[in-house]
C-alpha cells in the first residue's frame, strides 16, 4: 500500500486468505482490486459470482492518461480456448475446494446442460 506505482489483483482462487477488501461485501466468489495511487487504501473493488462474467475492469495507468479498459472474461475465454482446457479439464469431478450446495446445484444443471457431465 505505501508503494507509489498503481496495481490491480485478480484473484480468482474460492481458498486462501482472502484479500481484506473482500470482508467489505456479501459472498461473492471472486474479487478484482485495483489500487490506484491516488485512491489508496480504498481503491476500486469488484466483487464478482461464480454465475456472471467476469468485468471488464479499469486498469489504473499515469495521470492524465484514463484508465485502459481490461474485459477479464473476454481475456479468460482466450486463455482457455489456447490452452485447450476444455481438452485436460475434467467436469466430471467436483471442484477443490467444493462448491457450496447452491452454486455445486447451479454448476451441475450447467454441466449436464452442456454434456460435461
Amino acid at each position: 500500500m505505501g508503494s507509489p506505482v498503481n496495481w490491480v489483483e485478480v484473484d480468482l482462487l474460492r481458498s486462501g486468505i482472502p484479500h481484506s477488501v473482500k470482508r467489505r461485501f456479501r459472498k461473492h466468489q471472486y474479487l478484482v482490486y485495483s489500487s490506484p495511487t491516488n485512491l489508496r487504501p480504498t481503491g476500486k473493488p469488484w466483487p464478482i459470482w461464480l454465475h456472471d462474467p467476469l468485468p471488464v475492469v479499469g486498469i489504473p495507468l499515469r495521470k492524465p492518461d484514463p484508465d485502459a479498459p481490461l474485459d477479464l472474461q473476454a481475456a479468460l475465454t482466450l486463455a482457455y480456448d489456447r490452452g485447450a482446457y476444455d481438452v485436460t479439464a475434467d467436469y466430471t469431478k467436483d471442484p477443490v475446494p467444493p462448491l457450496p450446495a447452491d452454486l455445486a446445484k447451479w454448476s451441475n444443471k450447467l454441466l449436464k446442460q452442456k454434456k460435461m457431465r
